[in-house]
């Protein structure tokens, strides 16, 4: 066969290919990389990573559990001091918000990590975010002492801020419900919670019974009818029933929980909360239905435990672990008026000592089993955590 028939032959063969394929395609929706990563069983989750004392958000790969990126406040503009508190990210992934504590204000920042705009709000804590609605809400640290008596409506569009009054002293834990569209906060300073209905402006609050509690922070049921709620000072976690009022919700009781609980998260069939224990290195899970601690975890991969997050797919409860008490000791140059904590140090200079906590963590605990499966090295003091699209 001469080497022309021979190509000829083979153009008439991929001629031919290339027709059957467009014809079995004709009919099928294109594919996009979002569809193949799931065909090929691939998470489409980020983790995103407060570092609230290394000024730095790491990223970290769900199905891999592995850090993909870290992000340097610093290099956006923020100083050290810039404490990264809580985070929310958009349904599609475009930005993420970031409550930077030590600047005062809340950063919108794009899936490639560039600054895209600041709200001012004193002392910003705890965020929930309305993707759907161009509104994101925060409420306020829990070092603030004496905040006033509001939370913030953000505009994510353009992070023009308002300030909504809330009535009680304090006000920290924050949670949208998806459902309904209502937004609860509560009080570090007194038993109360309020429930906002942004698009009336109505706001109703409802006492709390028991011992001071210091509300601490909410999660709510995938299905948007059952509100949790810790009790920081009080080591309780408290279900309300929402289903029937969402702007009166009824209490249903008190678990007795450990020292310090923080943040709550629902498993995504409803059943149990799960959330941890700062003070006692523990974490536990809440049979929502007996109200009953059916599940502790103690194990010494777990340091102060603090935010928490559940995946989609429902197969893990996610929860940072802060671990600022293991740390090790620094020598600094004593402060001074000219340039406070960054000194230069020389062999004369006086020095002080300063504790520095150990790595944060994040731990992986199968939501099925209840085991802790693995633990990720983040950056220092891990708080507030949130999943987002890949």
């Amino acid at each position: 066969m001469t080497t022309h028939s021979m190509r000829s032959r083979l153009q008439a063969l991929l001629l031919t290919l290339f027709v059957l394929g467009c014809s079995a395609s004709a009919g099928a929706a294109p594919s996009s990389p979002a569809a193949d990563a799931e065909n090929l069983g691939f998470a489409d989750e980020l983790l995103y990573v407060c570092n609230q004392d290394d000024a730095s958000v790491t990223i970290i790969d769900v199905e891999a559990r592995e850090v993909v990126r870290t992000v340097d406040l610093q290099a956006l503009g923020f100083s050290e001091n810039a404490r990264p508190h809580h985070i929310a990210v958009e349904p599609d992934g475009s930005y993420w918000y970031v409550s930077l504590i030590g600047e005062g204000v809340v950063a919108k920042i794009d899936r490639n990590d560039e600054l895209a705009g600041t709200a001012p709000f004193g002392t910003p804590g705890m965020l929930t975010l309305d993707g759907a609605n161009d509104r994101l809400y925060v409420a306020r640290s829990m070092t603030a002492v004496n905040p006033p008596r509001r939370i913030g409506e953000i505009r994510t569009s353009d992070m023009t801020i308002e300030e909504i009054d809330v009535f009680f002293p304090r006000p920290h834990a924050l949670v949208m419900n998806r459902e309904t569209g209502i937004v609860y906060t509560a009080s570090l300073g007194v038993n109360q919670v309020a429930a906002l209905d942004p698009e009336t402006d109505r706001a109703i609050l409802t006492d709390v019974d028991g011992p001071p509690h210091a509300l601490m922070q909410f999660a709510i049921s995938p299905d948007g009818s059952t509100l949790a709620i810790s009790g920081e000072i009080s080591h309780t976690l408290h279900l309300f029933d929402i289903s029937e009022d969402p702007l009166q919700p009824r209490h249903l009781g008190a678990v007795e929980v450990g020292l310090q609980p923080f943040d709550p998260i629902f498993t995504a069939d409803g059943s149990t909360v799960w959330l941890g224990n700062k003070a006692e290195n523990t974490i536990m899970a809440v049979d929502v239905e007996t109200r009953e601690v059916v599940r502790v975890l103690d194990d010494d991969r777990i340091r102060e435990p603090h935010g928490a997050t559940a995946t989609a797919d429902g197969r893990w409860i996610i929860i940072s672990n802060a671990n600022v008490r293991e740390g090790h000791t620094l020598m600094l140059a004593e402060q001074d008026e000219d340039h406070g904590d960054h000194a230069m140090m020389d062999d004369d200079a006086p020095t002080r000592e300063r504790v520095v906590g150990g790595l944060g963590r994040v731990t992986f605990i199968d939501a099925q089993t209840g085991e802790l499966v693995t633990v990720v090295e983040v950056g220092q003091n891990a708080s507030g955590i949130a999943l987002g699209p890949r």
